[in-house]
């Protein structure tokens, strides 16, 4: 198990150099980015929506010092209620990407023989991929909510005269549920390569935006968007679940993984 590491080093050497990758970490970080200017904008919103934002100010902790539009103080309050979906979102994406672009594109053939050809085993090359893409999502997951908490809180601040203090279970559905959710993404991304590599080499998977690979691998996100949106969900609960349900794929892929790596249908 030693050799994880450099497993994973050289796998991400391998294919986050490539150009495809490196715009789709870009586009990732911009996207997440741009969401903290929602306030300067002052976008109107439907009567349904308005009514939906203005039962979630107390969630989020805001606490207006002066008088502001209301659509800058409904978007303030969007920016921040949506912050924890669409960066997982995005990171999620860069995990998909990073994996179906590794097992789809020609990178992995060149990947693979030098793996193969170092004295590992089939578990050590398993984690070390899952290490590899978990890494280069989480870098995108940090750098993505960096740019956001850094924008909004700028223009929470100029527009409300004070930041908002979120409670307990906002912190926790942003830095622990979040990261966990891009977690499962990538468990379950290696686990469709393994189980079912020729839809990861289909021609239509480019940048992780195509079904059916992208729809299997963002069932983690779909469940959490619809959990964390019930009123009076706890989010520690929600979170110890997300453990549980982590480490139990972990343990399944861990325990298949003699009997469906199948090197050679990868490689060829």
């Amino acid at each position: 198990m030693r050799k994880i590491g450099p497993v994973a080093m050289l796998y991400l050497s391998r294919v986050t150099g490539s150009k495809s990758m490196i715009l789709m970490s870009i586009m990732g970080v911009l996207m997440a980015g741009l969401l903290s200017f929602i306030p300067f904008l002052g976008v109107p919103f439907t009567p349904i929506t308005e009514s939906a934002l203005m039962s979630q100010i107390g969630l989020v902790g805001i606490n207006t010092t002066r008088e502001v539009p209301k659509n800058v103080l409904l978007g303030v309050v969007f920016a921040y209620t949506q912050a924890p979906a669409l960066v997982t979102l995005f990171s999620s994406l860069a995990a998909i990407s990073f994996i179906s672009y590794s097992v789809g594109g020609d990178r992995l053939t060149r990947s693979f023989e030098l793996l193969l050809a170092a004295p590992a085993s089939d578990l050590e090359i398993l984690y070390g991929i899952l290490l590899a893409g978990l890494s280069y999502s989480m870098i995108v997951w940090f750098f993505s909510a960096m740019i956001f908490v850094m924008g909004s809180s700028s223009a929470i601040l100029y527009y409300l005269g004070s930041l908002p203090s979120p409670p307990w279970s906002y912190k926790v559905q942003l830095y622990v549920l979040s990261p966990l959710m891009v977690l499962l993404t990538c468990i379950i991304s290696i686990s469709i390569a393994l189980f079912a590599p020729k839809i990861i080499k289909s021609p239509l998977v480019q940048f992780g935006t195509t079904n059916p690979f992208t729809l299997i691998s963002l069932l983690p996100l779909l469940v959490y968007v619809i959990l964390i949106s019930i009123p009076g969900v706890d989010m520690g609960v929600l979170a110890i679940y997300a453990v549980f349900t982590c480490a139990i794929c972990l343990l399944v892929l861990t325990l298949l993984c003699h009997k469906l790596f199948d090197r050679r249908s990868l490689i060829t």
